[in-house]
């Protein structure tokens, strides 16, 4: 009876041809059955030992293109030039097959043997794996016994980078996969741009398959760092490098692992920034806040001012009053919020109100970042904070990954809380919260966020929710907390710290019918909000009571500033 045993494993840096049977290991680096098609990067090899007993003949072969190498080759030097011939069959036991030819290869292992062979199940032996063979067959013609299999692989190009970088409608730069610029950077090209100015840099990376890439760029604020096109808003004056670009190949495809490779090309480019001659603008709308003051926002921050009430005028009209000609409101400080160098405050003497039509001027006093000065505007309407902008995804539950989570005690007995359209209030989705019959309340939670948190100030709000409570049978108690402050981990439902501005028990076995609506319910709290709230401090727990079966949704978180005019 003979005995098969085959050892494949891929060349890593640190490898040397095999020799001995304690060298052996099966898929190195390729942890895939060996029906699978295996992918290694062109110019890397694959060893192959057959330690087969009593066979009458042997063959490895390979298709055209790649190459048998010498025995003893050394992994670290260049492969090329261990190529042993460019036949594509031999008899030889060990086969260091080169892949050199991009696309589909296949490895061939042919033995004939007098008798049938024993399959060898797969064993580990020290650090390495023995695995089995695929088997053999009779072959009546040759009147042996056959051992046929064939190794697929798929051949990857190496890895090169190419991008491009943009300024307005122009391409300044442009790097191929071929070219790759080294030197000193005061050899290469400089660009001048104003302070606040953007070039796009664009990854045209294609040659080797990438997954992926990292950009470290330099001199401004960075739209994203792995997107396939960045762009950035220069604000370091003086001569920035551009930076680097790491181009990635990892991961798996067809859930089988890639060759993992990765290539850093410089962006040979220099940025330098000058201040702008632009005048500054604010950004957003100007925005009337719960705390009764004129918040604008700015593209930039400024310097620190004094005295500038005398530039800023204030006026209001509200026709639901009956005020149909312009009211003047004396201004009494402009200042920044503190910390906020790109965020003007005005205060007033009287009372302002959501439902005024509040017009602002600026007509150009002293406020300036250096020599850029904050262009004048004339009767501006400002915007009232009768809805403050929830993030549609957190809050309104539009979008797959929305972020909410049971804290991980609930998570391990199973429950589960996701995005769903099975009952929706408004748009496309709501929170879905599955309970199970767990003890203790099971807690989920929101990301951490607001959008338009300059507007955001203390007051009094109506926090709104609509409930689906058609199937209240299963989860009929719930706690809601609502929190402005950053608290991490499990327990930070419980955290007061004066961040906690509401904690409501919600009884859904006591809703009036007649609240309900298509099968969801309405529900509103007033939040009173003592002090300005803590930036991305906006979050909310859920707490589903013990023992609780069910399945709950939740659509249309809002919070809303009332506060109109007497």
């Amino acid at each position: 009876m003979a005995l098969v045993v085959l050892g494949v494993w891929a060349c890593e840096s640190e490898y040397k041809a095999p020799n001995e049977l304690k060298d052996l290991g099966w898929l190195v680096g390729h942890s895939d059955p060996i029906e699978d098609t295996m992918y290694v990067s062109i110019g890397n090899s694959v060893s192959f030992l057959d330690l087969s007993q009593g066979a009458e003949s042997h063959i490895w072969s390979v298709t055209s293109g790649n190459y048998f190498l010498n025995e003893g080759f050394d992994s670290d030097g260049n492969l090329y030039e261990a190529i042993k011939s460019k036949d594509t069959i031999t008899s030889n036991p060990s086969a260091h097959i080169l892949f050199a030819q991009l696309g589909s290869a296949r490895v061939r292992f042919y033995n004939t043997f007098s008798d049938s062979v024993t399959k060898i199940e797969t064993m580990n032996i020290g650090t390495s794996t023995i695995a089995d063979s695929t088997g053999t067959v009779f072959d009546s013609e040759l009147d042996l016994w056959v051992m046929d299999t064939t190794f697929y692989f798929r051949v990857f190009d190496t890895l090169k980078a190419s991008f491009k970088v943009v300024h307005g409608t122009e391409t300044i730069l442009s790097v191929g996969p071929d070219e790759f610029p080294l030197g000193n950077p005061v050899e290469w090209d400089t660009l001048t741009v104003e302070e606040g100015e953007e070039l796009t840099f664009i990854d045209q990376s294609d040659q080797g398959n990438p997954t992926g890439r990292l950009w470290k760029l330099r001199g401004g604020m960075v739209t994203s760092d792995t997107d396939e096109s960045v762009t950035v808003s220069y604000s370091d004056l003086g001569y920035n490098v551009a930076g680097n670009i790491r181009v990635e190949r990892k991961g798996r495809f067809n859930d089988i692992p890639l060759p993992e490779d990765s290539v850093v090309k410089v962006i040979p480019l220099v940025v330098k920034v000058v201040e702008s001659t632009e005048p500054i603008n604010y950004q957003e709308e100007i925005a009337l806040c719960p705390n009764g003051k004129i918040r604008i926002l700015l593209e930039v921050s400024v310097d620190d001012f004094m005295d500038q009430e005398e530039f800023f005028s204030v006026s209001y009209t509200n026709p639901h009053r009956g005020v149909t000609t312009q009211v003047d409101v004396p201004v009494t400080s402009v200042s920044l919020v503190a910390g906020k160098g790109n965020l003007i405050e005005i205060s007033v003497e009287d009372p302002l109100y959501n439902d005024d039509d509040i017009l602002v001027t600026y007509d150009g006093g002293s406020i300036r970042k250096r020599q850029r000065k904050l262009q004048y505007f004339t009767d501006i309407l400002v915007s009232t904070p009768s809805n403050i902008e929830l993030n549609s995804i957190v809050f309104g539950f539009e979008g797959n990954n929305i972020d909410w989570e049971y804290n991980s005690t609930a998570l391990s007995d199973g429950n589960h809380v996701e995005a769903s359209n099975e009952q929706v209030s408004a748009g496309n989705s709501s929170l879905k919260i599955i309970s199970n019959s767990a003890p203790g309340w099971k807690k989920v939670f929101s990301p951490i966020g607001i959008d338009d948190f300059y507007r955001w100030t203390s007051g009094t709000y109506n926090y709104t929710i609509r409930v689906y409570v058609d199937d209240r049978i299963g989860i009929n108690k719930v706690y809601q907390r609502v929190f402005n402050g950053v608290v991490d981990g499990d327990e930070r439902s419980y955290n007061n710290n004066g961040y906690r501005l509401l904690n409501q028990l919600i009884r859904l076995d006591d809703v009036d019918p007649g609240d309900i609506v298509s099968g969801w319910t309405f529900l509103s709290s007033s939040i009173d909000l003592e002090t300005d709230p803590v930036e991305n401090g906006f979050h909310l727990t859920f707490e589903v009571a013990p023992n609780s079966v069910g399945t709950l949704y939740i659509d249309e978180i809002n919070l809303v500033n009332e506060n109109n005019r007497p």
